[in-house]
């Protein structure tokens, strides 16, 4: 198995299911609510929502960076971004983000040269 292979092996099990970690994204969130999602816990740590759009953004960011050996900086809104209001269609879509960012990011590195790898 190329380094490749492994490497898009291991997103998508951290992604979809099977991971060595125990249960991924995908199955922690098939049954949340947009309520559940959008509620903060004690102690201002982020909800679940944030949580969710956070990982979209750094997925962003490494499928930016399969294109060019630079450093990408995010705002802080850009990093977490706030989730203002709550609704089972706004959930929705920030799941969806979350989704098709992870499948291009699994297509841009399926096209990644392995030599690329160390550049990246």
């Amino acid at each position: 198995m190329s380094e490749i292979s492994r490497l898009q092996d291991q997103l998508r099990r951290a992604f979809s299911g099977g991971a060595w970690h125990g249960d991924s994204v995908s199955e922690i969130l098939a049954d949340v609510s947009a309520e559940l999602a959008f509620r903060k816990p004690k102690g201002a740590a982020h909800s679940i929502w944030e949580i969710a759009l956070h990982i979209a953004a750094w997925e962003r960011v490494a499928l930016q960076r399969l294109s060019g050996p630079f450093e990408i900086k995010l705002s802080s809104e850009q990093d977490w971004p706030p989730v203002t209001t709550c609704s089972p269609e706004g959930w929705s879509t920030a799941l969806e983000l979350l989704r098709g960012g992870h499948q291009k990011l699994l297509g841009a590195l399926g096209g990644l040269p392995e030599a690329k790898l160390e550049s990246v």
